[in-house]
């Protein structure tokens, strides 16, 4: 019947706080006369603080071996199909005498991956592009430049690699509407200052 009404709370809270945190960020990186790797780092290293406060957090609540740092669980499905045991917390996942998969623990269980850390390597240059862009321009171009990168995606990106047919011309010009509304705001936000 629906999503849970705590589900799309949660949703909408994310988004409001993903916002804020924007618009702060800005104020942050503008209002100080330092350096931006700085900054950066600071950011970071707050994230980071964060980030470790938060891992235990997640560990409580998941139910899944895969989100809990300290639980045994296999390397991967690869290696262990997720029909087996090992996967199962409830029948006591890789400590059950059925499981003969390879298990690991940790923050960093199944990392072994080289799309994995070139994924991380993506994200960290994403992070600082994104912190100078916002630190020269503002949250709104850089919400300009995001929306593109995702039109490329769509456009160019899941046709190479998915295959996918662009002939949905609903859906290609719902694809429109982030770039199209943010370039709206932009414009509005321009000509507001212009008035004030």
């Amino acid at each position: 019947s629906g999503a849970p009404l705590p589900a799309m709370l949660l949703v909408l809270g994310s988004a409001a706080t993903s916002a804020l945190a924007s618009l702060v960020t800005e104020k942050i990186l503008k209002g100080e006369q330092v350096p931006f790797h700085m900054q950066k780092v600071r950011l970071d290293v707050g994230s980071i603080m964060s980030s470790l406060v938060l891992l235990p957090a997640l560990g409580f609540i998941a139910t899944r071996p895969q989100d809990i740092p300290w639980a045994e669980r296999p390397r991967d499905e690869a290696s262990c199909p997720r029909q087996s045991v090992c996967w199962d917390l409830a029948a006591g996942g890789c400590a059950s005498p059925d499981c003969h998969c390879d298990c690991t623990s940790g923050i960093f269980a199944g990392w072994d991956s080289s799309v994995l850390l070139l994924a991380v390597l993506i994200n960290t240059m994403q992070g600082w592009l994104v912190g100078s862009v916002t630190k020269q321009f503002s949250v709104i171009h850089r919400a300009i430049a995001d929306s593109f990168s995702l039109l490329a995606i769509y456009f160019i990106g899941d046709p190479i690699f998915n295959h996918t047919s662009l002939s949905n011309v609903g859906l290609n010009l719902v694809a429109f509407i982030v770039p199209v509304s943010t370039a709206t705001f932009s414009a509005a936000t321009s000509e507001m200052q212009k008035v004030f």
